[in-house]
Parts: structure tokens; sequence; C-alpha cells
């Protein structure tokens, strides 16, 4: 990509603060803390890319899969055309620095993030700062991020809940009319007496009581 000694700059200043380092075999939660380090480097990226190449780069929302707060840990992408650039892998022990080359998805530009100070790490007043050492209001802004994402996580869990107990009563529902109909549409034995009356069925969806009536079959 143009401008890759922007993401080399990135990765020379985490590794000298120490938020990009080697990890040894055994190290706790060893897969999560390489990804840290490859979002880390992709947020200080693009904040360096956006600022100092082109304001159309950014970052990219997402939700599911290997995310850390909510944003790809690899991928910086440009608003105006989706296209994007996979800039951060690891060896196994660390996160590294990659120019996979341009690549284009159009449904990335509804994704895009602005990249800000914040989420590259780096104080309000200047200086290389790091991910980890930044002072008590970087941790306050990393804390409120994850909260917020943690509401967010939460809101789709309950969302994804009340969807399935919809459809779940829909289909209840759906077999008691069927069984229902199937029941007036069955022929009436010879000498059987007339009306015939069937019971009501009652069941709830949405909160909301439906109750199904049959008229009675009368004589022909």
């Amino acid at each position: 990509m143009e401008r890759f000694d922007l993401v080399q700059r990135a990765y020379n200043e985490l590794t000298e603060s120490g938020d990009i380092k080697f990890l040894p075999d055994g190290t706790p939660d060893m897969e999560r803390r390489i990804e840290e380090q490859k979002a880390y480097l992709t947020r200080r990226s693009a904040y360096y890319l956006t600022t100092e190449h082109d304001s159309n780069i950014g970052l990219l929302s997402k939700t599911s899969g290997n995310n850390v707060m909510g944003l790809s840990v690899d991928i910086v992408t440009r608003k105006t055309d989706g296209t994007f650039w996979d800039i951060a892998s690891d060896n196994g022990h660390q996160a590294v620095p990659i120019d996979a080359g341009a690549q284009q998805d159009s449904t990335f530009p509804s994704r895009w993030v602005q990249p800000t100070k914040e989420l590259a790490g780096l104080p309000a007043n200047g200086g290389n700062g790091g991910n980890g050492d930044n002072g008590g209001d970087d941790d306050e802004v990393m804390a409120k991020l994850d909260e917020m994402q943690g509401q967010i996580e939460a809101g789709l869990h309950k969302q994804d809940l009340m969807q399935d107990q919809l459809n779940q009563q829909t289909q209840l529902l759906v077999q008691a009319v069927e069984l229902l109909k199937q029941i007036l549409d069955k022929p009436v034995p010879p000498g059987s007496k007339f009306p015939i009356t069937y019971p009501n069925y009652s069941g709830r969806v949405l909160g909301f009581t439906v109750v199904l009536q049959p008229e009675p079959r009368q004589n022909p």
C-alpha cells in the first residue's frame, strides 16, 4: 500500500513502548494478547494514515469474529470505495506489520470508523505514548469503550432471544391452525348428529392472546 512506512512507524513505536512484544510459549491468554497487539498496530496505523496521507482511510467496524472493541484487528479501509488493506498479522508470538496489497468490498464504506488519538493510544498533547502506559485518562477511555461494547453485545443477545421466542410462538400457532383445519375438513361419519361443536383454541403471541373460534357444522 502507499505509505506503508506509516504502518512501520506505528509498529516501531509500539515495540518501543512494549505494547507489541514477543510472547513465549505458555503465556496465559496468548491468542487474545496477540489479537490485542494486532489491534493496537491497526488503530495506530489508521490514525497516521488518515492524518498524514488520506483522510478517507479509517478503521473497520466488526462486531463478530476476531475483533477488539468492535473493530477489525488487521484491516484499514477507504470509505469512498471500499478499498481495504490487511496490515497486521502475527508469527505465533507477536503482532507484525504486513503489506498484503489492496482489495475491495462494497459493504465496507457503511462500516467505516473514524480513527482518533484515543483509539490509537496517543496522548492528546502529542508524542508516541503507548496503549499500556498512557495514564489515567487513556485507561478511563478504554474502560468506557469496553463497557459500551459489552452493552451492545448484551443488547444484540437479548434481541436474538426475543426473535427465537417469537419464531417458536409463531410456529406453535401455525401448527394449531393446521390441526383445527384438519378437524373441520374431516368427513362426518354416517349417523352423526349435528351441529358438531369444536373447542376454541387460545394462544399467546407477542404478549397478545389470540383466540380461534371454529363455526359449528350444521346438518346439510
